[in-house]
């Protein structure tokens, strides 16, 4: 019965040391990237090779028992797409509550409430009680000055808070238009990538690298919207974002405008971190509207008192505004401290304590308590909501982590057990040379 050639051991160890060193190669890999995002870890898989085919007489051709050794088949990438959705679907809700947050602080900043000195609170109050002491003495010049300057750190405090809400607002809109950039870079990128990964797998090879750069951008992705992703044989991926397919698996693909954007927030209620900066700007429309509104309150109401004849004459409108942005003392008032109307003082402050605004259900101050209190509350819920996300979050990716995640003990475990694997198919080697130095040099001498 004929068998394995003479140098048939020398091959098997040969085959070891290479799987061994491909195996020590990969942990080599896994352990540089244990801090790299988005990376995954990567195993060499072993596999026995074919064993030996020993045809004798009056037998099938078939392998036989004898074993030919081990090669690395492939190396296995670790990962889970079901546990992709689920991390990006928790991303998408906290990307929302997060866009949404991070505007709403930068509106509280500008709101210095409660502030006994400088808040528009006590600077309404402020304004009120100088009339109130201008009652007492009409017709005095330094009354009529405090009350002047009261109504000037009024307007000029009221415009100060306006423009900064509107910077806010500006924040806000040019996030949006950057984050409809990023979109589309975002699909861009995931087509490059795609092409690439596509040519590796038509040659037969394993693009892991690639592949889990491609993930990373879809993350970046499922975090500003609800992204959903199919995946195809050949390596193409089909990414729809809201719905609306960006890269198809022709690895085509289409650039989004502020339009649709603007289309998804108003149908896609607390997802993703593009419809949380369409909603903040949307809050933040609704505080500027209040702001308009209680100059305009202040305005129109002071200056129906004000602007009236009296025994010491005819007096001018006090303030003047078409919103909160411009209200301001009128000119007249500005030029000459004579056109304030000292006459009707007690009653422009006892507009304090009148219900003047909201259909004469709220004062002036009770107005823009309200006002602030809505601003705290928006905050309070939307940094409540972001924490309980962040929690949630922590533990979908401790979990997508637990599969993906490089394990330095681990590796280095692996390590040490693919280094003896090594060692002991170099000594497997060496025996073999000995037996051949044996055999070849030493027989029949």
């Amino acid at each position: 019965m004929s068998g394995p050639g003479t140098f048939f051991g020398l091959e098997i160890g040969r085959r070891g040391l290479q799987a061994e060193r491909q195996a020590l190669e990969v942990v080599g890999h896994n352990l540089s990237n244990a801090s790299t995002e988005g990376y995954s870890r990567q195993e060499a898989v072993h596999e026995a090779t074919d064993p030996y085919c020993n045809p004798v007489l009056n037998q099938k051709l078939l392998p036989g028992q004898i074993g030919t050794g081990v090669e690395i088949t492939y190396i296995r990438r670790y990962r889970d797409l079901y546990m992709d959705n689920q991390w990006r679907d928790v991303a998408c809700s906290q990307g929302y509550w997060e866009g949404l947050n991070e505007s709403l602080k930068k509106v509280e900043a500008a709101f210095p409430e409660p502030d006994e000195e400088y808040g528009l609170q006590t600077l309404i109050g402020k304004f009120f009680n100088a009339w109130e002491d201008l009652n007492n003495t009409p017709q005095d010049i330094g009354p009529k000055a405090a009350v002047r300057e009261a109504g000037a750190e009024l307007a000029t405090t009221f415009r100060q808070t306006y423009m900064q809400l509107s910077d806010v607002r500006n924040n806000i809109d040019s996030v949006i238009d950057e984050k409809v950039a990023r979109i589309n870079s975002l699909t861009q990128q995931i087509t490059e990538v795609s092409t690439a990964i596509a040519r590796i797998i038509k040659l037969g090879e394993q693009p892991n690298d690639l592949l889990d750069k491609r993930d990373l951008l879809l993350d970046e992705l499922g975090k500003i919207g609800r992204v959903t992703v199919e995946n195809s044989a050949d390596g193409y991926v089909s990414v729809s974002l809201y719905g609306q397919e960006l890269v198809a698996f022709d690895n085509s693909r289409v650039d989004i405008t502020r339009a649709d954007a603007e289309g998804w927030a108003a149908t896609n209620p607390e997802t993703g971190m593009l419809v949380g900066y369409f909603d903040a700007l949307d809050k933040v429309d609704e505080y500027m509207s209040m702001m308009d509104e209680l100059a305009l309150g202040l305005t129109n109401v002071v200056n129906a008192l004000h602007a009236t004849t009296t025994a010491s004459g005819t007096y001018p409108d006090f303030f003047t505004a078409t919103g909160a942005a411009d209200f301001n003392l009128s000119a007249d008032v500005q030029s000459a401290i004579t056109n304030v109307n000292g006459d009707m003082a007690l009653d422009i402050g006892g507009l304090r304590t009148d219900l003047t605004m909201l259909g004469n259900t709220a004062t002036f101050e009770g107005y823009y308590r309200g006002l602030t209190t809505m601003i705290g509350a928006d905050t309070q819920g939307s940094a409540d909501r972001l924490g309980t996300q962040n929690a949630v979050m922590t533990q979908v990716d401790n979990l997508r982590e637990s599969l993906i995640g490089v394990s330095t003990d681990e590796e280095l475990t692996k390590m040490i057990q693919f280094q003896y694997a090594y060692q002991s198919s170099a000594r497997t080697i060496t025996v073999m040379d000995e037996l051949l130095d044996t055999l070849i040099n030493r027989t029949a001498v």
